[in-house]
């Protein structure tokens, strides 16, 4: 297995992580771990909206580096609104990047393997019931 695919699919433990903690400790003894949830699920939009953004003299990535931005500044703004809310519009979020990702890269066949695109599919599937189930859990 690639380091790659390997820290992707470890990328999830943060997030099961409080679901679990929850529904075993439901006294909040080990914090909030429903912030945790939150916090983690913001920062790793932002985090994949950096790898859409790349430099080349020769070719003109403007489209990709406002997408990164903007995904960016959506991870962030879901900091600010309540989990209630957040949950779903971090779900739209990385749906919403999945597109754009496959869009951006499709011609970079490359990077943008058939084996990247399965673990970005079977990843992007996985968080997004993770939120669901967070949703169901603690709303």
């Amino acid at each position: 297995m690639k380091a790659w695919t390997l820290l992707g699919y470890l990328g999830l433990i943060p997030l099961l992580t409080p679901l679990l903690v929850t529904e075993l400790y439901p006294s909040d003894s080990f914090g909030d771990m429903k912030n945790t949830f939150h916090f983690y699920s913001a920062s790793i939009l932002c985090f994949l909206s950096g790898t859409l953004w790349k430099v080349d003299h020769k070719v003109d990535y403007k489209n990709r580096q406002l997408a990164s931005n903007l995904f960016c500044l959506y991870g962030f703004m879901c900091l600010l609104i309540p989990l209630y809310y957040a949950l779903f519009f971090l779900l739209a979020g990385y749906i919403g990047f999945f597109i754009v990702e496959c869009i951006a890269c499709r011609k970079e066949t490359k990077r943008f393997t058939d084996e990247y695109k399965a673990m970005r599919i079977i990843l992007t599937v996985a968080v997004c019931l993770l939120h669901l189930l967070a949703f169901i859990l603690w709303f």
